[in-house]
């Protein structure tokens, strides 16, 4: 009998050791999905602003009104939670939430947040800003912004406001079951979204000593 089981006790970490392994396979092959799903979005999200940027230039805000309009529903449905246009002190003067409810656009400068202080300071590229609650809508978002140049000189800001529920709700159709968890990560640690703690993750980072 001490044979058999041996043999029992052989076969039975076989299966273990080749049920971590197709796990770790799946893993990796839900994680390259996320990253392909993150990357073909933000790319989207890169294209519009620059187009969008150029069109402001040229067409003021009456001229870009409709495009703005139109890029807002050219996404996935609730993808974005509005486009806000700032001039080149961060006063708000066009939004696409505007014209849904009546705001007053003065009362929702961004002036003090990254995603407008970057460009001031010279970043000239896209720019994906931390999570924050949106002041005129009062949900999470995530900030992409872009820098509106005129011959080297700064005129306003773009900013396309990603809904963060968006981002939640893709990142839970990949990992739906509730002992799996999926996040995106800035280059630095941080959390941009977190599949089911955001709102304990937001601010935070993964500790230095994770291997991503």
């Amino acid at each position: 009998f001490g044979g058999y089981w041996v043999q029992l006790e052989r076969s039975h970490a076989a299966l273990v050791s080749q049920a971590e392994t197709l796990t770790r396979l799946r893993a990796l092959q839900t994680a390259h999905a996320l990253a392909l799903h993150t990357r073909a979005l933000f790319r989207k999200l890169d294209y519009l602003s620059q187009d969008l940027g150029e069109h402001w230039l040229k067409e003021g805000r009456e001229g870009s009104r409709e495009a703005l309009l139109r890029a807002q529903l050219a996404l996935p449905d609730g993808t974005l939670a509005g486009i806000n246009v700032a001039d080149a002190e961060g006063r708000l003067v066009y939004s696409t939430v505007g014209e849904q409810t009546p705001l007053a656009l003065e009362r929702f400068g961004i002036a003090d947040y990254a995603h407008f202080r970057v460009h001031l300071e010279g970043r000239e590229r896209l720019f994906i800003g931390e999570p924050y609650r949106g002041r005129m809508t009062g949900t999470w978002i995530v900030p992409i912004s872009r820098p509106l140049l005129q011959h080297g000189h700064l005129q306003g800001v773009i900013v396309l406001s990603v809904s963060l529920a968006h981002i939640t709700r893709a990142l839970k159709e990949l990992y739906p079951e509730a002992s799996n968890v999926a996040a995106l990560l800035f280059e630095d640690g941080r959390y941009l979204a977190h599949s089911s703690r955001a709102d304990q993750a937001l601010g935070r980072s993964v500790p230095a000593d994770r291997p991503y």
